[in-house]
């Protein structure tokens, strides 16, 4: 089944289980009573054609398991309050199981889940039956799944369950989740979250009207709204990489034979550099680029653009030992010899300076921003970066990422992000661009449209962004 089909699947589900739910207000005795008891699942359906089984005790919980029980990724169905015998609940575990995936649909509820009975008391019922708890509970799942190989997990959580997957959603157990028509979910929920999330909501859902949603979505990292199964397939792409620096970094390396056109020229001395110098020599702006993608395109906006070699003229090619190459050109120790760049750019006039760096690059970037040698930095496709980096950046930063980078995937970037996001000091923007892998922003086929088109994207981001902070 392709993705798209699978999360069509999934707000069928989706619909067909918040169906009906706007009519009456809720009453302030029960307030989730109305609408999350509208249409209740049919439990006594005939359940023959089910693909999956139901095993007794999986990590102290009863379980319907379904699809590849050797595949290295696994998905938690996370139900409403009526449970996991729900047959369309079931049926759609066997859609998703279908594609590829693990699917454990475990009773959180151990035999009592809410059975449609009027005199229960919802909000009572609730209260016996936390998420929370569940979430804090549901740990010797996780640990039972990694054990038994699944590298990469994702949870969908409908209702209760959705505050379910929030929770999980706030620790390092889960690479992505998927939450529809929550309940007790809030928008300070968001600022917790670890990993890509996406919300599904109703327009007539008074639990979770599209106000809230709004406010969730605030919260997150508006840009970043990945769906489940793009971010498992990048995380496990990730997981898989033995070497995950030198396989990508070296993927359409530069035609170093390609020449002219170019507006800039080369300084033999530049601060003790060789660089490319390019764009408004009189701008008191400056861009040092740890690269010469774009070098003339930055300059035609008005700024003055440096391109140091920062290599020495030692740069890597696909012949070296990647390993041994990066122990004599850190870029921690260039940040720190390149001080005399800035303090060139200083002299010269230039009051305004901001770094783009890209792969190597982007951690020198990282590294520079945490001086006070520039204004703004911007980020694409880094090696390196790590999200405690992101603790002691002192300037604005962009970070633009990849969907199938295995160098920097998607859930490192949304650790960078909830790093920044803690802090809440510094303005910081990030942007996954789905369906590229390392190198997108600069290295990249010039042939294909689409990664021509994400290159120029890429651009127009970075440019704007210094944009806004360098005046």
């Amino acid at each position: 089944m392709a993705p798209s089909s699978l999360l069509l699947c999934w707000s069928i589900l989706c619909l067909a289980v918040a169906g009906g739910g706007g009519g009456g207000a809720a009453t302030s005795a029960d307030p989730l009573r109305l609408p999350c008891l509208d249409n209740p699942p049919e439990l006594t359906a005939d359940g023959d054609s089910e693909a999956g089984v139901v095993i007794d005790d999986l990590a102290g919980f009863p379980a319907y398991v379904t699809g590849d029980v050797h595949s290295g990724r696994a998905i938690i169905v996370a139900s409403d309050i009526y449970g996991f015998e729900a047959p369309l609940l079931r049926d759609n575990a066997d859609k998703v199981g279908e594609a590829g995936y693990y699917v454990v649909v475990p009773d959180f509820f151990h035999g009592q889940p809410y059975n449609g009975d009027p005199s229960i008391n919802v909000t009572k019922w609730i209260t016996l039956h936390s998420p929370v708890k569940a979430a804090e509970d549901a740990k010797s799942i996780f640990a039972a799944l990694k054990r038994e190989g699944k590298s990469v997990i994702g949870i969908g959580g409908y209702c209760w369950g959705a505050k379910f997957a929030v929770e999980v959603a706030k620790t390092n157990e889960v690479e992505a989740i998927v939450i529809s028509h929550p309940s007790e979910v809030i928008a300070d929920d968001m600022k917790g979250v670890k990993c890509p999330i996406e919300i599904l909501g109703g327009q007539n859902d008074p639990i979770t009207p599209p106000s809230l949603v709004d406010h969730m979505q605030i919260n997150h990292m508006a840009t970043a709204s990945l769906s489940l199964l793009l971010c498992l397939a990048a995380a496990a792409g990730a997981a898989a990489a033995a070497a995950p620096p030198r396989l990508q970094c070296f993927e359409h390396p530069p035609d170093m034979k390609a020449g002219g056109g170019e507006a800039g020229v080369v300084v033999h001395d530049l601060a003790g550099y060789e660089a490319y110098v390019t764009g408004a020599a009189h701008s008191g702006r400056a861009i040092v680029l740890a690269s010469d993608v774009y070098a003339d395109k930055v300059g035609d906006a008005g700024y003055y653009v440096v391109v140091p070699d920062l290599f020495h003229g030692d740069p890597a090619t696909t012949t070296v030992n990647f390993t041994e190459w990066l122990e004599s050109h850190s870029p921690v120790k260039e940040a720190e010899k390149a001080k005399s760049i800035f303090a060139f750019l200083r002299n010269e006039g230039k009051s305004l300076v901001g770094v783009g760096g890209y792969c190597w690059g982007g951690k020198f970037a990282v590294e520079v921003a945490k001086t006070n040698e520039v204004e703004a930095v911007v980020i694409s496709h880094p090696y390196a970066v790590t999200a405690d980096d992101m603790k002691e950046v002192k300037w604005p930063i962009e970070i633009l990422g990849g969907q199938n980078d295995t160098v920097t995937p998607p859930r490192l970037v949304y650790q960078y992000v909830h790093a920044l996001r803690q802090r809440n000091d510094i303005d910081f923007y990030a942007k996954i661009f789905p369906g590229v892998s390392h190198g997108f922003a600069g290295r990249y086929n010039t042939s294909d449209p689409f990664a021509l088109e994400t290159g120029k994207q890429a651009l127009a981001l970075m440019l704007d962004w210094f944009q806004k902070h360098l005046k």
